[in-house]
């Protein structure tokens, strides 16, 4: 059986066009002698112990939805533990996490099985691309918020004069380091973030490590400047306003700041918390 969950809320909320693609998938299928079904993301998290308890290594789960969608389902299902395949339909606005992936359609089977997390109060959050504290989470925020659906690029440049800057304490795999002026850290897992910004060009996700960057200024000018080199991955060349790190674990402590943004998804009021790869 291919279970085939698609989110309504996918693409803007565009309800008939995400059950349109979901059934063009059954099709698909049913041309080629292959029993599915489709169902909701919301109707699969109801049931979800229900629809796990049976299935098989022949059965197969298509995943149609975004970044949101595969972050979301990742917090209640221990993919770990599903005999079946695990398949992706593009079908998000940002799809950040399709990039790099060939083909509409693309296996995730063993690459969902291992994938970093964070704590925040006890609770064990995994994700797919990156996190991040600062403005990038304000902007995210804005963006979910935003009726008109403006880009996260265009959002960015109308939040940056009134963003006020934060301290930021990370220990790094048992190394302290400390940054006044800071705009954002992202702590990456892929390489892309904001809908093709690349702003880790160096992660693999097949590697053993993350990627920290930490943007800081005192001017909010020199940020403006940098921020289009991020969609090119040349951000880094400027030295003077971003740091890299390589990590595996990672402790991190704001102040000033605490809006944090997890796959393009706000949680408010996290001023620490705890990050690792494994």
């Amino acid at each position: 059986m291919y279970y085939i969950i698609y989110n309504p809320l996918a693409k803007g909320g565009n309800n008939e066009f995400n059950l349109k693609v979901a059934q063009k998938i059954k099709k698909r299928c049913e041309k080629k002698g292959i029993n599915s079904t489709i169902i909701t993301v919301f109707d699969f998290k109801e049931r979800k112990d229900e629809f796990l308890e049976k299935l098989q290594e022949t059965d197969r789960l298509i995943i149609s939805g975004g970044d949101g969608t595969l972050h979301q389902m990742m917090q209640y299902i221990d993919f770990k533990k599903i005999p079946a395949e695990v398949y992706v339909n593009k079908g998000g606005t940002g799809n950040d996490f399709a990039r790099g992936h060939k083909g509409k359609i693309f296996d995730i089977t063993h690459e969902i099985k291992d994938m970093p997390y964070f704590l925040h109060n006890g609770i064990k959050h995994r994700f797919l691309n990156g996190i991040g504290i600062g403005i990038d989470a304000i902007v995210c925020d804005e963006v979910n918020n935003n009726q008109k659906k403006e880009s996260y690029f265009k959002t960015a440049l109308s939040v940056f004069k009134t963003f006020k800057t934060y301290q930021l304490d990370l220990e790094i795999d048992g190394i302290k380091h400390s940054f006044d002026d800071v705009y954002f850290f992202v702590c990456m897992h892929g390489k892309y973030m904001g809908g093709g910004m690349k702003i880790a060009p160096k992660a693999v996700r097949a590697d053993s490590h993350l990627d920290l960057y930490v943007i800081r200024a005192k001017n909010y000018k020199h940020i403006v400047r940098l921020f289009p080199l991020v969609f090119l991955g040349l951000h880094t060349r400027l030295e003077k306003y971003v740091t890299y790190f390589s990590c595996k674990n990672v402790k991190v402590r704001t102040q000033g700041c605490s809006t944090l943004q997890a796959d393009g998804e706000v949680i408010k009021n996290v001023n620490y918390l705890e990050i690792h790869r494994y």
